[in-house]
């Protein structure tokens, strides 16, 4: 499994739901790697597997402006390494304040970075694509943040996943 993005409190919840996930009945060995512009915030050392419960996770750093040149050939090294790609979750984003209150440099982020991860999971065989979105988002919305939000949806939705999941928290 690839998690994409992972810095602020709900990425955090979001990624510890997702390696929770089989609690219940645990897939011994399954290997969770989280590729991330920045490193996490809590404890996981870059590029160094590190037992998680019954799972296996590793974080690498990438320039995601460069992802042609960054995650296509991860993804090829983790298919390569652990076999297929089962599910992406994207959780991949940024904040008004933090894209310096610049629609283009959040649109840029937030809507061509996630649409792009899309495409590269889809090129790579990946069946199952999940983002985690806004309540709200409609390419409809006269908000520019739920607009463009819905605009990344209906762009992922066209790549034509076997199964495409939105989480709007």
């Amino acid at each position: 499994d690839l998690l994409c993005g992972g810095r602020n409190a709900a990425r955090y919840t979001t990624h510890r739901a997702a390696l929770a996930e089989d609690a219940e009945e645990p897939k011994n060995g399954r290997h969770v790697t989280a590729v991330t512009r920045r490193d996490f915030l809590w404890p996981v050392v870059e590029n160094s597997p590190k037992p998680f419960g019954t799972y296996v996770l590793e974080n690498h750093v990438m320039d995601f402006e460069d992802m042609e040149g960054t995650l296509a050939p991860k993804l090829q090294q983790l298919t390569n390494d652990h076999g297929e790609i089962d599910t992406v979750l994207c959780a991949h984003g940024t904040t008004w304040k933090a894209a310096g209150k610049n629609e283009a440099a959040w649109t840029h982020i937030d809507k061509e970075m996630t649409v792009e991860m899309a495409r590269q999971a889809k090129a790579a065989g990946v069946k199952h694509f999940s983002l985690v979105s806004s309540a709200g988002a409609s390419p409809d919305s006269w908000f520019m943040y739920t607009r463009t939000k819905g605009e990344t949806i209906e762009a992922i939705k066209a790549l034509g996943f076997e199964r495409f999941s939105v989480f709007k928290p």
